[in-house]
């Protein structure tokens, strides 16, 4: 009896939230990711490797620590318009890429990276093939054999772009704005 009951819930639910196949042309609208607490040696990717657009997304990644992989937007064909991330508190031997190889236009974006720790490599914007519009970058609190590069390898054009970098500490190595083969407004 219960077998059943459940039977039956589970195609109600799946017919219910099922999109009809005209609606499903891949592009998001309203997304919003948070991943917390993500312990030794985890491989963490939001959003990756897609080929539609993306509007107004917001992405929270905090608490990742030891010998991690943080990928967020990366290895994407289309473009984004009106994107927050926030990365905070990754630690021990991480690997954190924002918004990195990716081929379309970003409008209006803010990223922020606090609290990264002990040999880490962050990136964010980097290895770009499209322009960049109302753009805002901040990273802060980068400790300990660090290297840290912002809007490096880039082949396209950006407007009203905003960049700080605060607080990066010990034998640390800092790329911004360079590797750069185009005209900057």
């Amino acid at each position: 009896m219960q077998l059943t009951l459940l039977a039956s819930l589970a195609v109600l639910c799946s017919a219910a939230f099922a999109a009809p196949p005209a609606v499903r042309d891949g592009s998001l609208v309203g997304v919003v990711v948070d991943v917390e607490d993500v312990l030794n040696n985890a491989t963490v990717n939001v959003l990756t490797k897609r080929d539609d657009g993306l509007v107004d997304v917001a992405v929270d990644v905090e608490n990742v620590l030891n010998n991690a992989t943080v990928n967020v937007l990366t290895k994407r064909d289309d473009g984004l318009v009106d994107v927050a991330v926030d990365v905070e508190n990754v630690l021990n031997n991480a690997t954190v890429n924002v918004l990195t190889k990716r081929d379309d236009g970003l409008v209006d974006v803010a990223v922020d990276v606090e609290n990264v720790l002990n040999n880490a490599t962050v990136n964010v914007l980097t290895k770009r093939d499209d322009g960049l519009v109302d753009v805002a970058v901040d990273v802060e609190n980068v400790l300990n054999n660090a290297t840290v590069n912002v809007l490096t390898k880039r082949d396209d054009g950006l407007v009203d772009v905003d960049i700080d970098v605060e607080d990066v500490l010990n034998d640390l190595t800092a790329n911004v704005l360079t590797k750069r083969d185009d005209v900057d407004v």
